[in-house]
């Protein structure tokens, strides 16, 4: 079912070949980079950060020096970052990642090309991680609560048939959970 739902999040946020602007969010609370206008080569983030003068000047001589970045400006009444760069050298993800993490926010280390479904899956698990450690003040998170509804199932089978036997569905959708890298 996850999969279904990921390959139809995916054809929804697939770039067309028109050249359309998107915007959208990254990050939660004050963490926030917010994406307002982003077309192949050229894109507009907001931030709190870049409305302060030495934040702004230190991230525009630092993306200056990255190959493939044409020309970044910031404006600092708006708190606006505007970059235009050869989308053929720079990907769009790879450009705001970056700029996220010279925001302080992340770490670029543990980003990983995946296809196209596997990362709607993690963004749709991260999101709901995110709930429920919100709506548990912190108590649960996703691999608590599955890992839990897994237990509970395996004590439940082997009650009933005196024995685990051989690996149910659900412990191959734990497997695939775990080789798709969503338990990190």
């Amino acid at each position: 079912m996850h999969i279904i739902a990921g390959i139809l999040l995916s054809s929804l946020f697939t770039k067309s070949k028109k050249q359309k602007s998107r915007s959208y969010t990254l990050g939660i609370a004050e963490k926030q980079l917010q994406i307002s206008h982003a077309i192949p080569g050229r894109i507009r983030l907001y931030h709190s950060k870049f409305a302060h003068p030495q934040s702004g000047k230190v991230l525009t001589e630092r993306l200056q020096q990255v190959q493939g970045i044409r020309h970044v400006s910031v404006n600092q009444t708006t708190g606006s970052l505007l970059i235009a760069y050869d989308n053929r050298v720079m990907k769009e993800e790879i450009l705001t990642a970056a700029i996220y993490q010279l925001l302080g926010y992340g770490d670029l280390s543990a980003a990983q090309d995946s296809a196209k479904i596997s990362q709607e899956v993690r963004l749709m698990h991260r999101a709901a991680n995110h709930a429920l450690m919100q709506k548990t003040n912190g108590a649960v998170d996703v691999p608590t609560l599955l890992a839990g509804g897994f237990t509970a199932v395996a004590i439940k089978e082997y009650w009933k048939k005196g024995t685990l036997g051989t690996p149910a569905p659900i412990t191959l959708l734990y497997w695939a959970y775990r080789m798709m890298g969503l338990h990190r």
